[in-house]
């Protein structure tokens, strides 16, 4: 994918003007389980190195994935032909920005215990 066509698939996802399936399936779920498996990662340097920049790093990146894709459902899920899908993009949206506010402050927490 260029960098033109990148930017504008991130563009329209945030602008509210791709399709609701795309940004959830294709972004929200599998960039979770991606983040999933970093964090995971990052847990396990951790405790064989106790470094802990690469997790915090990831954490850091996930908040922001978060707040970026959260928005982009919220906003994309008026696209769909089916109502009740709307529904469900706003519920998850809702609950995704739930979980980035529990996040936020888990990350803060870690950060304040760390120094």
């Amino acid at each position: 994918m260029s960098t033109e066509k990148s930017k504008r698939f991130f563009s329209r996802c945030l602008d509210g003007e791709a399709d609701l399936w795309r940004i959830f399936w294709l972004v929200y779920v599998s960039g979770e389980i991606i983040f999933r498996v970093w964090i995971r990662l990052g847990v396990e340097i951790v405790r064989e190195t106790g470094h802990t920049h690469f997790v915090l790093g990831v954490l850091l990146l996930h908040l922001v994935f978060g707040l970026w894709v959260v928005m982009s459902v919220w906003r994309c899920a008026k696209n769909v032909q089916w109502r009740f899908a709307y529904y469900l993009g706003r519920f998850f949206s809702a609950l995704g920005a739930l979980g980035l506010a529990v996040g936020a402050h888990e990350l803060l927490q870690i950060i304040k215990l760390l120094s």
